[in-house]
């Protein structure tokens, strides 16, 4: 685990936070269906709990290099655990309509950061292919295996949301986001592998 932390860069923490951001937001929205039926309170769940562990960790790998003091990152943690229970809360009290334009709008936003947090990835891989000048601040092993476990770990999981929303939620444009970004994950894991087949990989 402290390996596979080490070469995943910010970037790709910074999309995995994205893409369960994008999941909670949406999930909450639609939480309340018809009928007063209760959809998808596992994706409002975990994905809250996701969040709330990638940001604790984001936050910790931030303060731990700079030496920022205890007071700072208890701030930044009670912020996200209050962004993150307010948003369970709202889903839970006090339900949003999912006609309504609010719902609307927290849909078209969780849409568009879904598929962002796909192509931040692609950002990784361009720097495994066009590396700095500067050398990497730590020797990995096996990093090869490593690569291509985070991708085939981050494709996995993309594919089982992308299942999820087909088939707990009717037709909205969630569902597209989740299959085009399962298939962008495909890539860049085609891409990562193509890299750790290489003779220069690490």
């Amino acid at each position: 685990m402290i390996m596979t932390a080490a070469f995943c860069t910010m970037i790709d923490f910074i999309g995995s936070v994205m893409g369960t951001g994008a999941w909670l937001l949406f999930a909450v929205v639609q939480l309340h269906g018809e009928d007063g039926k209760t959809v998808g309170v596992e994706a409002v769940l975990s994905n809250a709990v996701g969040l709330a562990l990638l940001t604790m960790y984001i936050t910790i790998k931030i303060a731990a290099p700079r030496n920022l003091n205890a007071m700072v990152c208890f701030g930044s943690l009670t912020a996200f655990a209050t962004i993150i229970g307010l948003s369970v809360s709202l889903a839970v009290l006090g339900p949003i309509q999912k006609d309504s334009m609010a719902a609307h709008d927290m849909a078209l936003a969780a849409t568009g950061l879904q598929v962002f947090s796909q192509f931040i990835p692609y950002i990784s891989v361009y720097g495994l292919f066009r590396p700095s000048a500067n050398p990497p601040p730590m020797n990995i092993r096996n990093m090869r295996p490593l690569l291509i476990y985070s991708r085939a770990s981050n494709f996995i999981i993309s594919l089982f949301w992308a299942m999820y929303a087909v088939l707990t939620y009717q037709h909205t444009m969630f569902e597209v986001a989740n299959v085009s970004s399962t298939i962008l994950g495909f890539g860049s894991l085609c891409l990562h592998l193509v890299y750790a087949l290489g003779p220069d990989a690490v």
